[in-house]
C-alpha cells in the first residue's frame, strides 16, 4: 500500500508512463536491523519545489487519503509542520 501511495505522489510530477518500481520489497541488512525497502522512480522536468511539495510529507507518515489527512492536521495544529520525518540530503544546481 505504501509503494502505491508513493507511486501516486511521484506520478503527479513525472512524465506519464515513466513511473516504475525497479525494486519491490528488497530486504537490506544493517548492524542493528533489517529494513524492507522499495525503489520508485520516474522521469520529470518539474521544478524542485514542485517535486518536494508532491513528495513531502511522505505518504507513509500521513496515510491515505493524503490531501484530506494533511488538511485535518492543518486544522488541528497551531503551527505548520514544514519539512520533517527523515528528510535529509541536498540538491545541487545541476539537479544531482
Amino acid at each position: 500500500m505504501i509503494v502505491d501511495m508513493i507511486r501516486n505522489d511521484i506520478g503527479r510530477v513525472c512524465e506519464i508512463g515513466s513511473v516504475c518500481v525497479p525494486q519491490l520489497f528488497e530486504v537490506e541488512q544493517y548492524p542493528t536491523l533489517w529494513q524492507m525497502t522499495s525503489t520508485v522512480v520516474g522521469e520529470t522536468r518539474a521544478p524542485v519545489a514542485n517535486i518536494m511539495e508532491a513528495l513531502f510529507p511522505c505518504s507513509s507518515i500521513t496515510g491515505a487519503p493524503k490531501v484530506s489527512t494533511m488538511q485535518i492536521i492543518a486544522d488541528l495544529e497551531s503551527q505548520p509542520r514544514n519539512v520533517y520525518t527523515g528528510c535529509i540530503g541536498y540538491i545541487a544546481p545541476n539537479r544531482n
